[in-house]
């Protein structure tokens, strides 16, 4: 995923939490960032990117005890809201929890905030990973572009090798969920801006779920519950659904794909 107007790469995945293994393993969902033209350091650093970071995905229930869903396994395309650049992203359990999954929504502006905020440290291997103290942060602020990364002082080029992690989650909610049931949500696609029977404009997600259906749901406007409008068996209930194309934001059609087959 990229956002040219920043001049910023960014890349989601999943890892192992390193800041969590002091209390078992456990997988995390992440955005990365690094500059579009980072040419590496100078000397050792000239093989690495100068302006890597990332930060971790926080789509959860809110409450005193949130319900996490760590596993990004999708996304849809861009989107803009208003002022707002926007995306949408499937997330399940792991498979050793409850099982469930959600559609979490994320906006460029908290992506930014947390790349803008403290990196994270550990101060041994048996330490709480914390905020780093702003002054411990060298100048000119790690992360950044810059015309020439081979020019960069070395304190930044450590610091970066091991500083990488931002203290900020990037938060969201679910606008969509389904738990306590064995059919999880695989992958989604973002219609924008269709009118229903009383001309007004709401967007759409077409869902994509491992029993082989797909769900058109119209997102709540000013906060309000998400709404299903249909579910689709489009492919056998053993055959998940692998990706979901739209071939233009005004297009009538829907591409459906399974491992093998095209509808």
């Amino acid at each position: 995923m990229s956002n040219s107007s920043s001049g910023f790469n960014f890349l989601l995945s999943r890892e192992a939490a390193v800041e969590y293994m002091n209390c078992g393993k456990s997988i995390f969902s992440r955005v990365a960032r690094v500059c579009k033209n980072d040419e590496g350091g100078s000397h050792k650093f000239s093989n690495r990117w100068t302006t890597f970071l990332k930060a971790r995905l926080n789509c959860s229930l809110p409450g005193d005890y949130p319900f996490y869903f760590d596993n990004i396994q999708s996304t849809s395309s861009w989107h803009r809201e208003g002022s707002a650049r926007v995306f949408y992203a499937v997330f399940t359990t792991p498979t050793n929890s409850i099982p469930g999954s959600a559609v979490c929504r994320f906006s460029m502006d908290d992506i930014t905030a947390s790349f803008d905020g403290d990196f994270k440290t550990q101060a041994s291997v048996n330490s709480n990973w914390l905020p780093l103290p702003s002054s411990a942060v060298p100048s000119p602020r790690p992360g950044g572009c810059h015309n020439s990364s081979s020019t960069l002082p070395e304190s930044s080029l450590h610091f970066i090798a091991n500083h990488c992690l931002m203290d900020k989650a990037v938060p969201s909610s679910p606008v969509f969920l389904r738990s306590g049931d064995s059919e999880l949500l695989t992958r989604v696609v973002l219609h924008p801006g269709l009118r229903d029977l009383a001309g007004q404009a709401r967007d759409l997600l077409y869902i994509g779920t491992n029993r082989g259906r797909v769900l058109r749901v119209a997102l709540g406007t000013e906060g309000g519950d998400s709404t299903v409008l249909e579910e689709i068996q489009v492919f056998p209930a053993d055959t998940p659904v692998m990706d979901l194309v739209l071939p233009s934001p005004s297009s009538p059609l829907l591409l459906v794909l399974s491992a093998d087959t095209v509808h």
